[in-house]
């Protein structure tokens, strides 16, 4: 992990390889660096469930199967919360836009309730200002993430 001064802002700057021990240990690292700059626990925890989707969408779907890839992610904190950018040369998103992030319905059965489908709805829900574009080779995803009141 990376950190340093640019302008008023500390940047946190990470970089892993497309696999999921890979994201576990990028997240205990921000998870730290955060607390380390005063963001609150329920901050923290809010970034660790949005990261985690997201880092983990790019392992799944970003890359074909068995292909090796990195991922970057910069981060600027302020007081006001967090920005974030993550960065992966995987596979475009489909048609270029994020998943709409639709709950699905959960009148049903409990045998009956998806596996999967929450992670983007629960990212749309907690991240403002999602942005996706591709370019120069790369899925630019960025977002931010609000500092919780104390």
């Amino acid at each position: 992990m990376l950190m340093h001064e640019e302008g008023p802002n500390t940047v946190i700057d990470l970089a892993l390889k497309n696999d999921s021990l890979a994201v576990r240990t990028v997240l205990e690292d921000l998870n730290t660096q955060l607390g380390t700059l005063g963001f609150l626990e329920d901050t923290v925890q809010n970034v660790e469930l949005v990261m985690a989707e997201v880092l983990n969408n790019v392992v799944e779907h970003a890359y074909p199967e068995g292909e090796e890839g990195d991922i970057e992610i910069s981060a600027i904190p302020s007081g006001e919360g967090i920005q974030f950018l993550v960065q992966d040369k995987g596979v475009p998103m489909p048609n270029g836009t994020p998943p709409s992030g639709e709950q699905g319905s959960l009148d049903c059965e409990l045998d009956d309730l998806p596996e999967g489908g929450f992670g983007w709805f629960l990212i749309r829900i907690m991240a403002q200002n999602l942005e996706y574009r591709r370019s120069d080779g790369y899925n630019r995803l960025s977002f931010f993430m609000a500092q919780e009141a104390a």
